[in-house]
């Protein structure tokens, strides 16, 4: 009952003593506060029941209560105040005057009360701030004038306070400052209205604000070397309105400072010269420069106005240039290595993007925004992190590096209608991971990774997410781990939530690991690898199927599929197929690509010199040509004779004969050799007689160790008389030449030329030409001539075609590309009239070059101790085959030349017209070909005889004549040699003697021309047009076991079908 009585006595007294206390103020404060309400004109709501007025009350916005006290009034009255209606408020901080009589004087005189803020707005003609200083305790002056338009402030009168804002209301005043400091003063905010540029002298302020009027001194820019000590600045326009242009202040930028950013939002006149930051040698302070109003004339010439913004002077990190006007994307490299944003919106760009340059620049951030950039995005800006691309007109696929990452960056492309985002499945990220010992980081790298951290793995309890960091945008990655008892883990997950795609990745550099290997036969040229350690980068994996290249088409770390010739798969038997990663990470297997599905089985042991692993089982095996328990044992085979004539003699035989020699056995057309030696690479036999009805062509049977070695054509018995065409002439009217029976070359009277000497040696102009697909064509008289070098054929024992190579339109010039003898200003002078053009034979069989040659003057040529003469204007062309790699010891070689006349009938020769016709003839020695239309003739001349792999042998050569007589074909054995070939036919064009060389000839239209208007007047009437043709080879050994295999012979039974010199008996 006690506690009861005691709690209603406290509410008693409380209640009493409340209407004292109106609102809480205590007695003082409320009296203050009394004594301004009856001054203006505010009515405050009476408190009946207390007999006091609510002057705390928020929705009058008079005063400002906290406890007991007022600490901010805000007045808008038309009487006076002095400072003891003020002074009486202990508390007092703020105070707000709008459009009240109050002399400035009244802040400056000594008032009691705390005031730190004041915030005041003076009627007309009330402005007057000389010898004013306003109490040290004001650090908040927010100052709003209406007038005189003409005003002098000192900045004395403020040197105290903090935050000062000087406004004006009205059209542009001409308000100028005054600095008269004696001594240095610290400032946070300042912002003035101003027609001039003041001195900061003394001063160090955190951030100015200066809105310039239309009064605005050009002569006042001197003071922007002050603004040291100004760690913030932005100019702009105080009445936007009513705009106008003043010069680009580079002062600013000519003298040392703190940290400084600096912002223009006003518009600068146009420059007559590009500005270049690197002659402003003490800038170094600047961090952000801004201009976001700069106008439609601020640029040099329509361009961008700034070269060198960032250089060994300056350290901007930040560039901004909106709203202007220039018609360029600036280059990356104005911005140099320290600028990591810049924001080049709203600028009236137009044109494409250029390249982006990483190594220019460490730009991270580029706002293009809101511009008329055309054309597509370059992949190299994939290497930004971010990019404000919207409000273009791009148009194209988006790169791969955000689209595949569209449901995440898409904002920054909006509103390029014309935009193609390809969809996710394109997408084909190359991601690889190393772990750096030296700094105990992990990189991810590789091409289109995503601009951000879009990724998580599987080892984020150990290698924690969130510590991964950017260092190259979509290029590379970075995180940085502590190595304590745990070894950092070797084989990580990445997956990327926003589209579906994961990856392994190891950061041990190991061999890849092939487990499987499949040739879909519903997919032709296809080959998958299932396994491990491959690669996502397809520019560092090569694949290597039977010495074509496999093309990777889908790839990953554990699983390739590839693309290569259907020739490299189409063998029923044992190829090598090697993947090599990033250079020298490799492995090499066998399998047969017949079989769908191999599954890979590595050798327990390795396998022995000249073996190789058949993968399929393990099993070591011989390499093709090798045989034996230790594959020591070498397949042999000819590649050249010297044979002997018909009554018999010692024969020697060049080829690879190997080491071992059991019951060796020479047979030549069914004569037995007799062995007098036998080495490695030759063997000396000794032959009887042939009949004298015997064919000059015979077969070879060369059997050792129970293997036999066949050719139906490399034995040639060697004639000792040998006809020459057409007698030379010797015995018809012409008696124009006389035969070398020895050779069956013609030796020509004076006054003839021509392999048969039938005609003038006098010439007429020609011209010769030779194109990119190595065809020589020889225009004479209206008619076209060709050489074309065509196929190249491996032909099995049995004569079928085992593989063909196309060769015309696959030459590739070495030196110059095309040649024409006409032409006096021909570059190809320099080199003598010789080009060269040359062709890798698929699968890495062979390289094949030729070289074309234009004789100078008249030159005799020889071979095998035969001299040919080659007269001026002539064309000879010289071939060499390379290290060919025969697929069998049994297998021979055959090369097409293919000769033709332009069968043309929209021109017509009147007087030389000649229906076309062709013809050959053979010879032991020589092989002869003729096409002739319009009384020119082409004649060809091929030597039976090459050098193969260093040693001469006859060969057959076989012509084919086409139907219309208007070409040859020249089908040439040549027979093993795996070192080096040659052969040697020539062509001639020629005239025949009753060629006239002047007559009209008709064109399909109908108009006539001559002859004789299409040479120099009085050039003679015959001519002649050598082309030499030479096959050769060279071949680098790189030691026995490496070269035969990489000539993938075939083995001794099985393979090349050799036969069984046992089961034969």
């Amino acid at each position: 009952m006690k506690f009861i009585n005691l709690i209603l006595f406290i509410l008693f007294i409380f209640y009493k003593i409340e209407p004292l206390l109106a609102n809480n103020l205590s007695t003082n404060e409320y009296n203050c506060a009394d004594n301004i309400a009856t001054l203006i004109s505010n009515t405050f709501i009476y408190n009946g029941t207390y007999g006091v007025y609510e002057y705390c009350d928020k929705n009058k916005n008079t005063f400002s209560c906290e406890g007991d006290s007022v600490v901010g009034i805000n007045l808008n009255a038309s009487d006076p105040f002095n400072a003891a209606s003020i002074n009486c408020f202990k508390k007092l901080y703020s105070l707000k005057l709008d459009y009240c009589h109050i002399p400035l004087h009244f802040f400056s005189e000594s008032i009691t009360s705390p005031i730190n803020e004041i915030y005041l707005t003076l009627p007309a003609n009330d402005l007057s701030f000389s010898d004013v200083k306003l109490n040290p305790t004001i650090k908040i002056f927010n100052f709003t004038g209406k007038s005189p338009s003409i005003l002098n402030f000192n900045f004395s009168s403020f040197s105290d306070v903090q935050n000062l804002t000087i406004g004006f209301i009205g059209s542009d005043p001409n308000w100028t400052y005054n600095n008269d400091l004696t001594s240095s003063k610290t400032m946070s905010r300042w912002s003035i209205v101003s027609s001039n540029v003041p001195s900061f002298n003394l001063m160090k302020i955190d951030y100015l604000n200066i809105f310039f009027t239309k009064q605005y001194s050009e002569t006042s820019k001197s003071n922007y070397l002050t603004f040291k000590d100004i760690s913030s600045v932005k100019f702009q326009l105080f009445n936007t309105s009513n705009p106008f242009e003043i010069q680009f202040p580079v002062d600013i930028f000519n003298f040392q400072r703190n940290s400084q950013e600096i912002e223009f939002s006003n518009p600068f006149s146009k420059v007559s010269n590009i500005l270049d930051f690197s002659t402003y040698a003490s800038n170094t302070g600047i961090k952000k420069l801004t201009l976001s109003n700069p106008g439609l004339n601020f640029n040099y010439n329509g361009k961008f106005p700034f070269t060198n913004l960032q250089n060994p002077f300056s350290n901007i990190n930040q560039f901004s240039f909106n709203n202007g006007n220039f018609s360029n994307v600036p280059d990356v490299s104005n911005f140099g290595m320290s600028i990591s944003t810049i924001n080049l919106s709203n600028n009236l760009i137009s044109g494409t993007l250029p390249e982006f340059e990483r190594s220019k620049t460490n730009l991270n951030y580029i706002n293009l925004s809101k511009n008329n950039i055309t054309g597509q995005i370059p992949s190299s800006w994939c290497e930004l992190q971010n990019i404000d691309l919207t409000f273009n007109n791009l148009n194209g696929d988006l790169p791969l590096c955000y689209s595949c990452f569209y449901s995440i960056n898409s904002y920054q492309f909006i509103g390029n209608p014309n935009l193609t985002i390809p969809s996710i499945i394109n997408c084909k990220a190359s991601p690889n991971l190393i772990f750096d010992n030296n700094d105990n980081c992990f990189y991810l790298f590789g091409a289109d990774l995503g601009s951000g951290i879009y990724f998580k793995t599987n080892q984020d309890s150990i290698v924690s997410d969130k510590n991964w960091e950017i260092v190259i945008p979509n290029r590379k990655f970075k995180n940085c781990i502590t190595v304590g008892t745990i070894n950092p883990p070797t084989l990580f997950e990445f997956y990327y939530p926003s589209n579906g795609y994961n990856y392994t990745l190891s950061t041990e550099k190991v061999n890849p690991i092939i487990s499987e290997v499949q040739v879909p036969p519903n997919i032709p040229g296809t080959v998958i690898f299932i396994g491990s350690d491959f690669s996502y980068n397809s520019s560092i994996i090569k694949i290597i199927v039977n010495g074509y290249e496999c093309i990777p088409e889908i790839y990953k770390f554990t699983y390739l599929s590839c693309k290569t010739e259907m020739d490299a798969i189409n063998e029923d038997k044992y190829i090598f197929s090697t993947i090599t990663i990033d250079g020298t990470l490799s492995t090499e297997i066998s399998f047969n690509p017949l079989v769908e599905s191999t599954i890979i089985i590595q050798c327990v042991t390795p396998c022995l010199q000249n073996q190789f692993c058949t993968n399929d089982n393990g099993r070591c095996k011989c390499l093709d040509g090798f045989f034996g328990s230790t594959c020591n044992g070498i397949v042999h085979y000819v590649t050249s004779v010297n044979s002997v004539e018909r009554s018999g003699g010692i024969v020697t035989l060049f080829g690879e004969f190997g080491p071992d020699h059991d019951n060796a056995a020479i047979v030549i057309g069914g004569l037995n050799c007799k062995i007098i030696n036998i080495a490695n690479n030759q063997v000396n036999c000794e032959l009887n007689s042939f009949t004298d009805n015997s064919p000059t062509i015979q077969p070879l049977n060369f059997t050792q160790n129970n293997i036999i070695w066949i050719s139906d054509d490399i034995y040639q018995i060697r004639e000792t008389i040998i006809k020459c065409p057409n007698d030379c002439n010797e015995f018809s009217i012409l008696n124009s030449g006389q035969c070398n029976k020895t050779t069956g070359l013609c030796r020509c009277k004076i006054g003839w030329i021509g392999f048969d000497c039938s005609t003038n040696s006098t010439s007429i102009k020609s011209n010769s030409t030779i194109n990119n697909n190595g065809t020589t064509t020889i225009s004479l008289d209206l008619t076209q001539f060709q050489v074309f070098i065509t196929k190249l054929s491996e032909v099995k024992f049995d004569n079928s075609i085992y593989k063909t190579f196309d060769l015309l339109n696959n030459w590739k010039p070495l030196f110059n590309s095309t040649y024409n003898n006409n032409n006096n200003n021909n570059n190809n002078n320099n080199n003598n009239g010789i080009l060269s053009f040359q062709q890798i034979l698929p699968g890495g069989r062979g390289i094949i070059e030729f070289t074309w040659e234009e004789a100078i003057i008249d030159k005799e040529y020889e071979f095998l101790g035969t001299k040919y003469k080659l007269e001026q204007g002539s064309i000879k062309i010289s071939i060499n085959i390379s290290n060919y790699q025969f697929s069998s010891e049994l297998n021979t070689l055959q090369l097409e030349v293919e000769s033709k006349v332009n069968n043309d009938q929209t021109i017509k020769n009147d007087c030389n017209s000649k229906i076309e016709s062709s013809d050959t003839y053979n010879q032991q020695q020589l092989n002869y070909i003729t096409i002739q239309k319009d009384k020119k003739q082409l004649y060809g001349r091929f030597i039976n005889k090459i050098i193969s792999n260093g040693r001469p042998t006859l060969i057959d050569t076989k012509s084919i004549k086409n139907s219309d007589n208007t070409s040859v074909t020249l089908l040439m054995t040549i027979p093993h040699c795996t070192k080096s070939c040659i052969i040697d036919p020539d062509f001639s064009v020629l005239l025949a003697v009753d060629h006239k060389s002047s007559c009209k000839t008709t064109e399909s239209d109908g108009n006539i021309i001559t002859e004789s208007s299409k040479s120099d007047k009085g050039v003679p009437v015959t001519t002649i047009i050598a082309v030499i043709v030479s096959i050769v080879g060279v071949a680098t050994i790189f030691g026995v076991g490496l070269l035969i295999y990489r000539k993938k012979r075939v083995e001794n039974v099985l393979a090349i079908k050799l036969k069984n010199a046992q089961n034969k008996k």
